[in-house]
């Protein structure tokens, strides 16, 4: 069931209702609306009544269930279709912040100082200068 290609989410509630309900305000990325999924897992307790998951999701290859005592029922849908709608947002995204990054890169390549300082200043190694320590001492 986890190796099927595409895209996976699961979901958790004690209605049947519920777990469609986690599934479409998942904190993960939407599904896309073409009700292509191929695995169905269902953890369920006593409300068998999966109708509404098929409206929502569409029609499984194979739907694997499990029942138990628990209040909480789970879903997992396997196979769904890769989430183009999101993608396309982020890509439009990016393409919109395009000209903003590359001058920022450009900013960050390019030195703003262009001139530079020649003041005829010289710098004199400690080793090559002579010192005059009495010099030096007469200072202070």
């Amino acid at each position: 069931m986890l190796r099927v290609r595409g895209m996976c989410i699961i979901g958790l509630s004690d209605t049947i209702g519920g777990l469609v309900k986690s599934v479409e305000e998942s904190i993960f990325s939407d599904i896309e609306k073409d009700k292509k999924v191929v695995y169905i897992g269902l953890r369920l307790n006593n409300d068998n009544d999966i109708e509404e998951i098929i409206n929502n999701f569409g029609v499984p290859y194979d739907t694997f269930y499990s029942f138990n005592e628990d209040k909480n029922n789970m879903i997992i849908l396997t196979g769904l279709s890769f989430p183009i709608t999101r993608v396309s947002v982020i890509k439009d995204i990016v393409e919109s912040a395009k000209d903003k990054v590359l001058e920022t890169v450009n900013n960050s390549k390019t030195n703003k100082i262009e001139d530079r300082l020649d003041w005829d200043i010289k710098i004199v190694n400690e080793e090559e200068a002579d010192v005059d320590f009495e010099e030096i001492f007469k200072r202070y």
